[in-house]
């Protein structure tokens, strides 16, 4: 039997993203294609390979932060807009990077570096979701046209403790050089998450946050929100909570 030849936009239903996501699919070589005339064709073998994990689709956590005065005000406006309540809780994040760091400066060279990373131990604990504890890995993408801190790749995994995950960030040449505290309501809203923060020594924030196979469309639907809760332009910030906080109370 042969094998079905899809358009750009069938495939983009098929797949159920937007038809400009296809393109860049084809534009990174990560989805095959063929040419007929002028006319771009793609096998529905070839998008069944994508998602079945042949040809992965990368998913990235974009976000974008806002220094507020006044948080119940954004409170009020996230439950008229009927977003839910996820969960309340104090975390303490544990920030660490190479042995070798010794300077706020020299870490921002290595988190901006093709190579560098940013890496954590978070702890969570709710009385609802208990305590919870994960390493979590973040590395800028320059896919996209956004090499900025809105659009990172994300990976994260459970752990015991903090103590066995400190433990084996040190066996892997890894010192903590930061810690912050804070505490935070999480809303969710159409795919959006909306963490309402209060950080300890840096103030009241707002992160919207989702993630998307493409950065242009989730940056475009974290605009959308920010400006039915009339947050303004000049509350936005150009660096994430984290890298603000770790500016402030990092210690080598």
């Amino acid at each position: 039997m042969s094998d079905s030849l899809l358009t750009i936009k069938e495939s983009a239903a098929y797949l159920k993203v937007h038809w400009q996501s296809v393109r860049t699919y084809i534009k990174n070589g990560t989805l095959p294609y063929s040419k007929i005339g002028k006319n771009i064709r793609i096998k529905k073998s070839d998008l069944d390979n994508f998602i079945s994990g042949k040809k992965q689709i990368k998913s990235f956590e974009v976000d974008t932060w806002y220094k507020v005065a006044d948080i119940k005000d954004i409170q009020g406006k996230l439950l008229n807009l009927n977003a839910k309540v996820a969960y309340s809780a104090n975390i303490i994040d544990h920030w660490f990077c190479p042995l070798n760091v010794s300077s706020l400066k020299e870490n921002s060279v290595f988190y901006e570096n093709s190579k560098g990373f940013g890496l954590r131990i978070r702890e969570l604990s709710n009385d609802l979701l208990g305590s919870k504890v994960s390493i979590d890995v973040k590395k800028q993408t320059e896919e996209g046209g956004y090499h900025d801190h809105r659009v990172v790749f994300e990976t994260n995994m459970s752990v015991s403790s903090y103590n066995s995950a400190k433990a084996l960030l040190k066996a892997m040449g890894q010192k903590e050089f930061c810690t912050v505290y804070r505490d935070r309501t999480m809303y969710q809203l159409n795919g959006l998450k909306i963490s309402v923060e209060n950080i300890k020594e840096l103030g009241m924030f707002i992160d919207i946050g989702i993630t998307r196979i493409s950065e242009t469309e989730g940056i475009k639907e974290i605009n959308n929100l920010a400006n039915k809760l009339n947050l303004k332009e000049s509350q936005k910030l150009d660096k994430s909570i984290g890298y603000l906080a770790i500016q402030k109370m990092s210690h080598f």
